[in-house]
């Protein structure tokens, strides 16, 4: 008899299973915190945005963001390690780049064609970092050094 997950309390507590309510969430930029935060080469793990996010400064110092979980199985991304590749999974070593491409898996030579994470627009400005977030997935808007600014931290 197969097992039933849905009776699983743990299944349900994962934090890839946790829905946000994403009609809360305005189109627009969010700040996600203070450039100064973000250190070379060190993962951050962000949570107040509409998906949870992994973003790190790459070797070129520039931000890179990602959804957190890993969609072979569900790890947390923040919890994995930064390589010359890019983020390897805590669970199975997956390597994702900084383009969210899959770039290494370590007990194969095959990397399936559809194995890529959601990537998002960061934007540094004045000291500040921020993601745009478009639930329909349109393109940042940029009106001069004038944006629109969401902060779930005011």
């Amino acid at each position: 008899m197969p097992l039933d997950l849905k009776k699983l309390k743990l299944v349900e507590s994962l934090p890839s299973q946790m829905a946000k309510d994403l009609g809360s969430f305005e189109t627009g930029w969010y700040k996600i915190g203070k450039s100064s935060y973000f250190e070379l080469r060190k993962l951050y793990s962000v949570d107040s945005f509409p998906s949870k996010l992994v973003i790190w400064r790459n070797k070129d110092e520039a931000l890179v963001a990602f959804d957190a979980f890993c969609p072979h199985m569900g790890a947390d991304l923040a919890c994995g390690e930064l390589t010359d590749k890019g983020v390897s999974c805590p669970f199975h070593g997956w390597v994702w780049g900084d383009d969210g491409e899959c770039k290494f898996i370590p007990y194969s030579n095959n990397l399936p064609k559809k194995a890529f994470l959601r990537t998002w627009q960061t934007l540094e400005e004045k000291g500040d970092v921020f993601i745009w977030y478009d639930g329909d997935g349109g393109d940042p808007k940029i009106d001069g050094l004038r944006l629109v600014m969401k902060s779930r931290e005011d």
